[in-house]
């Protein structure tokens, strides 16, 4: 199953943190975005078999790539479940390669 991950980080977005983060998690299908309190909002991808791995493994995946900033906030959501709330059609399964950028 496939989980979105929505990370948030003390970080300012500049250009080259945009290419560091999205070079770095690639293989989640990043999508960045700064928050009205300066920080960086980070949403990824990933396959897990359940919430607390998801919750794990996304801790880890955009922790690392965001370090030594912290992570101030992580939750996760079935793709389909948070497909749903954003009145987005699933399509079967993960929607590989969608990268994007919101500043």
């Amino acid at each position: 199953m496939y989980y979105v991950v929505e990370a948030e980080a003390r970080l300012s977005l500049t250009d080259a943190l945009i290419d560091d983060l999205m070079s770095s998690l690639q293989d989640v299908s990043p999508s960045l975005g700064a928050t009205p309190s300066d920080s960086t909002a980070i949403t990824v991808t990933l396959q897990a078999d359940n919430l607390p791995q998801a919750l794990a493994t996304g801790y880890d995946v955009v922790g690392s790539a965001c370090a030594p900033a912290p992570l101030i906030g992580l939750s996760a959501l079935p793709e389909g479940v948070r497909d749903a709330r954003e009145g987005l059609t699933s399509l079967s399964g993960h929607r590989a390669g969608r990268s994007r950028v919101v500043r």
